[in-house]
């Protein structure tokens, strides 16, 4: 069954009016009890973004190309978690994030996939990544890679592609190439 779209006039907490466009009902119900405005109504709406860029040194490049390395690693600190994390429904500060996720154990949590159930935290959904050699431009192909987006864990990664043992990271996992 096809949803049908429906437009809608929503003011928001400033008192300016909005028409937005939406698929269902609930997503409306959801947007018109925020009262943050309509930015942050708009954010919500964007269940998927485009991708994610990751710089990589010639190494991990190499190998990400010739399909031998099928994840990448990123420090868990507050740049990651604001660029993958939707965090902004929890009452955590990213600061407060960071040390639950390091010291799960610690705070009684069996694993770090409570801490996202407890806290009502959430990965972003990306559709690819784009792993690059270095910071080239935009039309150098032979350093861009495109990869489908096959998810983000909190884990510990493998020493060979370059992470710490035992040392918990945000894992970005890839799928096949896009042409």
């Amino acid at each position: 069954m096809e949803k049908q779209a429906n437009t809608y006039n929503l003011n928001t907490a400033s008192g300016k009016e909005i028409l937005m466009h939406f698929t269902d009902a609930p997503t409306y119900d959801l947007i018109k009890s925020k009262d943050k405005g309509y930015k942050s109504a708009i954010k919500k709406l964007h269940t998927k973004i485009i991708a994610v860029r990751l710089s990589l040194k010639t190494k991990w490049f190499e190998m990400t190309k010739a399909r031998v390395k099928t994840e990448d690693y990123r420090e868990i600190n507050e740049y990651w978690v604001k660029r993958f994390l939707y965090h902004k429904e929890s009452k955590l500060t990213v600061e407060e994030i960071i040390r639950f996720i390091k010291n799960y154990k610690y705070y009684g949590y069996v694993d770090v996939s409570a801490i996202f159930t407890y806290h009502d935290l959430s990965f972003k959904e990306f559709e690819q990544n784009v792993m690059t050699l270095g910071y080239p431009k935009a039309n150098d192909n032979e350093r861009i890679l495109k990869i489908e987006h096959k998810g983000i864990e909190v884990r510990t990664g493998n020493p060979e592609w370059g992470a710490e043992p035992n040392k918990l990271y945000f894992v970005i996992m890839h799928g096949g190439f896009l042409a």
